[in-house]
This record gives C-alpha cells, structure tokens and sequence, in this order.
C-alpha cells in the first residue's frame, strides 16, 4: 500500500518549503513596490516646486 506524501513528514516539510519560497517571494515584490514608492516620494520632494501661477487682475 503506497501512503499518501500529503500526511506524512515528507508532505509537511514539502508544504513548509513551499510557504517559505511563497512568503519569500511576496517579500520581495512588496519590498520593491515599497522602496520604488519612497524612491519616486523623494526624488518629487527634491525637485524645485513650481510657484503658483499668479492670478489675473480683477477688472474693477
């Protein structure tokens, strides 16, 4: 009779390994997305604001 690899010690390292390289790879789409967000925040902070437009005389 061939055991099911699901129940046994075998399918639980398989499913651990399977979390961490899952787990791994979330961390490093978040931290990219994370670290491109701040990158952008800064570089936008670091440029010379434009002035306000300055607004039209009234006509009165």
């Amino acid at each position: 009779m061939v055991s099911n690899p699901m129940f046994g010690l075998y399918g639980l390292l398989i499913w651990l390994m399977s979390a961490l390289v899952i787990a791994t790879l979330a961390f490093i789409v978040i931290r990219g997305a994370v670290l491109s967000a701040l990158r952008k925040h800064a570089e936008e902070q670091r440029s010379p604001q434009e002035p306000p437009a300055p607004s039209p005389p009234s006509g009165e």
